[in-house]
């Protein structure tokens, strides 16, 4: 099959962002079809520009997919230059959508560049060429730029792009979307409802080292076995009837018998997850106390901030030494990324605070208004004398800011580093015990998120702080950590303190459930195949 893959903003491995649409390629072409991408020569989210001669193209082969980049004005921010910037790209493609259509001959042309206007020339290129037509959905254009942005509908570049969603909807013989909970949506602009299929965002398991997991066991040349089910926590008995949570029995007390314990089944990992960490959740009750909300409540009615937590909370029983004994741990045919793969200056961190017996919290990617960091911040001064060491990663527009409020604020557990390279993302979080991901209450989130940071926390074995109120949660469909609301800092307090209470052990089969709910449904050769399925079943474009 040839396919066309037109996206504004495709990168790859050698230029950075957007990863989906070579990853995707990647996959087809190894399965013998003949890719050909097609996409702007700027963008503000590579970080290596493609070579790009005096004329209007340039050609360009990379790992067996023809790239052809077509050359647009630069541009910076969010505003008339980068409108340009899109209208020159979608110009562009439709000057050349007879050479297009013949040269690449395709049989299916996939229009894919996040916002909609591209789906004219896809589908002038795609009648052209008699291909099937295809409009992939990545984020809802226009209903982003007018729910986040304050746009109003009657803009005329809001209506150009609403224009151009309502064709995509009535004329694409399928629509792939990368969010899960659109349908409503697009069956209101147009959409038939047998078009919808499901292609969420991927990871590509060749950049993830096998790391030993005590849950799940991997050899070499057999794929992952599923980890077995919690156990359930003898040392639990009744509930608090201060806090109405589980509360921790004395070694004195009657262990309960199996007619006593509710069985949890196996395949339901969210069910799994809840058990294990109501588990251990007793643990932190003593230091504070649960409002019917979730939230954390000072002990004291006179205290400002959480107290100390009793020595359960301090992941009793790990010492620097056993730390350094599990990163060393072999991994079948891949072993566990070192520190010495990092800068210097985030291994020197890293090492300092493994020695000193931290649990550390990390976040890696873009410093911004959306991820929630300020909340996390929140949540550090509440739990500032736990045993939590917290290690920001990244750059982006609130970076400055948010240096300045940690020292403002006196948390000298909160540390912030440069941003990683993609390759160095394995060593990065193998030295991770819980990993943060955050949203703000944002209504437009109804019709679900599809994080690629998350992706990389799953595949790298961590337990997972999601604060999120989305159409789904993929966290708790993976039952790989703890979900709270967010935009709430005694929440993620909370959240944080019952991972804490865990343990190592548990967390980290949490995140061995984790990885391989990512390895059995967000692996690039597995969203590959689903995304040929559907250009296979759908007829070609009249």
């Amino acid at each position: 099959m040839n396919i066309l893959l037109i996206n504004h903003y495709a990168g790859s491995v050698h230029h950075g962002m957007e990863y989906r649409p070579y990853y995707l390629a990647r996959e087809w072409v190894r399965r013998g079809h003949c890719v050909h991408i097609v996409a702007a020569s700027c963008s503000h989210l590579r970080r290596q520009a493609p070579p790009l001669g005096d004329g209007a193209w340039s050609e360009e082969n990379i790992d067996g997919i023809h790239y052809i980049w077509l050359r647009t004005p630069p541009y910076r921010g969010n505003g008339a230059a980068r409108v340009r910037n899109m209208l020159a790209f979608v110009v562009r493609l439709w000057q050349d959508s007879a050479r297009l259509a013949r040269s690449a001959a395709p049989d299916a042309v996939i229009a894919s560049s996040t916002y909609p206007l591209d789906i004219w020339p896809a589908h002038r290129i795609a009648r052209l060429a008699g291909a099937r037509l295809v409009h992939e959905v990545h984020d809802l254009w226009p209903l982003s730029p007018i729910e986040l942005g304050g746009y109003s509908r009657c803009h005329p570049f809001i209506m150009l792009l609403q224009a151009a969603e309502n064709h995509a909807c009535r004329h694409a013989d399928a629509i792939v979307s990368i969010l899960p909970k659109v349908r409503e949506h697009l069956q209101a602009r147009g959409m038939a409802r047998h078009k919808l299929h499901i292609v969420p965002n991927g990871v590509d398991p060749d950049e993830w080292p096998v790391t030993s997991y005590p849950a799940m066991s991997i050899a070499p040349g057999q794929a992952p076995t599923k980890p077995p089910a919690a156990k359930a926590d003898p040392n639990i008995s009744t509930t608090s009837a201060a806090t109405g949570m589980p509360r921790r029995a004395t070694t004195a007390a009657p262990a309960t018998t199996s007619s006593q314990r509710k069985e949890v089944p196996a395949n339901d990992g969210a069910a799994i997850a809840a058990g294990m960490i109501a588990g251990a959740a007793a643990s932190s009750m003593s230091a504070a106390t649960i409002s019917r909300t979730g939230a954390v409540l000072p002990t004291s009615a006179s205290s400002a901030a959480l107290g100390k937590a009793p020595a359960a909370l301090s992941d009793a029983g790990r010492t620097p030494a056993s730390r350094q004994v599990k990163a060393a741990q072999p991994a079948s045919p891949n072993t566990t990324p070192p520190l010495t793969q990092l800068l210097p200056e985030l291994a020197l961190l890293l090492s300092r605070l493994l020695e000193s017996g931290k649990t550390v919290v990390a976040y890696t990617g873009s410093h911004g208004i959306a991820n929630a960091l300020d909340t996390l911040l929140d949540a550090a001064r509440l739990l500032h004398d736990q045993p939590l060491a917290f290690v920001l990663v990244g750059a982006g527009p609130e970076k400055e800011r948010l240096q300045q409020n940690a020292q403002r604020r006196d948390l000298p557990q909160v540390h912030f580093a440069a941003p990683v390279a993609k390759r160095q993302m394995p060593a990065l979080l193998a030295n991770v015990d819980i990993a943060f991901l955050g949203w703000r209450r944002q209504p437009l989130y109804r019709f679900g998120i599809a994080p690629n940071k998350l992706l990389d926390y799953m595949m790298a074995g961590c337990p997972v702080l999601h604060a999120v109120d989305a159409g789904n949660d993929p966290v708790a469909e993976a039952g790989c950590g703890v979900s709270v609301a967010p935009d709430d800092p005694a929440a993620l307090a909370h959240g944080l303190l019952r991972l804490l209470a865990l343990g190592p052990e548990r967390r980290r089969a949490l995140g061995a459930r984790g990885r391989q709910y990512a390895l059995d449904h967000f692996t690039y050769p597995v969203l590959a195949q689903r995304f040929l399925d559907v250009l296979a079943q759908e007829l070609p474009h009249g």
